[in-house]
């Protein structure tokens, strides 16, 4: 009796992974000298305002939250390690030291191995929900929901295309990773690069955020403060020519997973550990 073969899922890689891996193909899968780690990634964008007050609670203490930050769901159709998927995530903007930076403290996705690769390697404190997002010819619409509630949702129509545009991610990512402990956590940041190719601004756009039982988003109080948009962009562009291992492949590599630049309090990672994860 013959078997039939399984039928892959929708958009799912079917490359065969080798049973044995080296640090070169490690390398390869995290950031391809041949492609962007995220290529074509469709993203629908707000500039919002948030509580400062909530912000700090939400941040790491050596983070100063500026009252302003960014919400977002992503399509990623194509990446370097071969999984697609949908992403969106709050990001706060603060001050480090003579920097500004963004912090995320919430992010969902639709994907396990991307859950566990933005943990480990981005900080990203990544749950799994349920996310759609369909782009038109003049209208995109977005919704989040997790354990059956609706958290996210985005509407409107879409105004003429733009050849290029602003990045989606206009300023680096300063990110905590760790358990609770007496091991302080620590501080990483990252900043990959980006080539963004259309831009289109999102016309009469809605953006609702509201509260889930494990997801008090309604505690950052977060307000639209300018129009919404949607950008396709390239996201951890390698650098052009760079040879897998070589130093320019290695230092791009850093720049996209993130180096350590500072210690997170045990204490703030212990209260807020639960929100991280649940």
């Amino acid at each position: 009796m013959t078997t039939p073969a399984s039928t892959p899922h929708p958009g799912r890689s079917t490359a065969v992974r080798p049973a044995v891996v080296s640090w070169r193909t490690t390398l390869d899968g995290l950031a391809n000298t041949d492609a962007p780690t995220w290529a074509g990634a469709s993203m629908v964008l707000a500039a919002v305002s948030v509580d400062a007050g909530a912000a700090r609670r939400w941040s790491p203490p050596a983070l100063r939250p500026t009252g302003r930050g960014l919400v977002f769901v992503a399509h990623y159709p194509a990446t370097s390690f071969g999984v697609p998927y949908h992403e969106a995530g709050v990001l706060l903007e603060a001050r480090r030291r003579r920097e500004t930076v963004l912090h995320c403290p919430w992010m969902v996705v639709d994907d396990d191995t991307a859950l566990i690769l933005g943990r480990e390697l981005f900080g990203f404190p990544k749950k799994l929900a349920t996310i759609s997002m369909e782009v038109g010819d003049d209208r995109v619409t977005a919704s989040v929901e997790r354990r059956g509630e609706r958290l996210l949702a985005v509407d409107g129509g879409l105004a003429e295309a733009l050849e290029g545009g602003a990045a989606p991610l206009p300023l680096p990512i300063v990110n905590a990773i760790g358990l609770p402990g007496l091991v302080p956590a620590r501080l990483v940041r990252m900043d990959p690069p980006q080539v963004v190719h259309t831009e289109r601004a999102v016309v009469d756009g809605s953006l609702v955020v509201t509260r889930g039982a494990d997801d008090p988003l309604d505690e950052l109080g977060i307000a639209a403060a300018g129009p919404l948009r949607w950008v396709r962009a390239d996201l951890g562009v390698p650098p052009d020519g760079a040879r897998a291992g070589s130093l320019r492949h290695l230092a791009s590599l850093a720049a996209s997973a993130g180096r350590p630049v500072g210690l997170v309090s045990p204490r703030w990672l212990t209260r807020r550990f639960l929100l991280r994860c649940r």
